[in-house]
């Protein structure tokens, strides 16, 4: 299946560098935020690589209040991914907010 047939069927969106991104499942999520911090919000964020990426991923995502205005950022370094490597990663806000979206997602 290729990059953009995965990206239909799977909900991934290219974030460019061969890095594909989505939020996690329920299931998915349930697994990734057992690593998050009680109190602050969390979410969790599913990468799936087109390319190699040797040093790793940068992940940003804009904090939003229930306005959806943006109130703070979360962000998290992944390992080093290679092509056709799947990684799902909680990331901790620390400025309550109840949704996030995608900001810059970069390899490095």
């Amino acid at each position: 299946m290729g990059p953009d047939a995965k990206q239909n069927a799977e909900g991934f969106e290219h974030a460019g560098n061969g890095v594909l991104v989505r939020w996690a499942t329920q299931t998915e999520e349930r697994t990734a935020k057992s690593n998050c911090i009680s109190g602050l919000p969390c979410f969790a964020v599913v990468l799936e690589m087109n390319d190699d990426c040797p040093v790793g991923i940068y992940i940003e995502l804009k904090l939003r209040d229930n306005n959806g205005t943006i109130v703070g950022l979360a962000n998290e370094e992944t390992p080093a991914m290679r092509q056709g490597d799947k990684g799902v990663f909680a990331i901790t806000g620390a400025t309550k907010a109840s949704k996030a979206s995608f900001g810059e997602i970069t390899c490095h």
